[in-house]
């Protein structure tokens, strides 16, 4: 199987790319340290969920739908970065 010559890959060799991803390794941790997520505010936009169309809702309900979209996405994100990589790593 032969692979595409991508333009932005050429002159790019796998210790260079290793190097790179070591210069902006980071953690979960790294990102949140000493903060907490306030449970009475939104966590996300509500143009990413869309919930202030539902009028059926109330206000803390809302709230509550945005709270789990915002975490699904999380998990979704999380699931990428896991799985992705062996995939790739196979295929490569």
């Amino acid at each position: 199987m032969t692979t595409a010559p991508y333009t932005f890959t050429r002159g790019v060799d796998y210790p260079a790319i290793v190097a790179t991803s070591q210069k902006v390794e980071w953690t979960v941790d790294d990102v949140f340290r000493d903060r907490r997520f306030d449970a009475v505010k939104k966590i996300i936009p509500d143009s990413w969920v869309r919930t202030q169309h539902l009028t059926f809702l109330t206000t803390q309900e809302r709230r509550t739908l945005n709270h789990l979209r915002a975490f699904s996405y999380v998990h979704l994100f999380g699931n990428y970065e896991e799985f992705i990589p062996m995939h790739l790593m196979e295929l490569a």
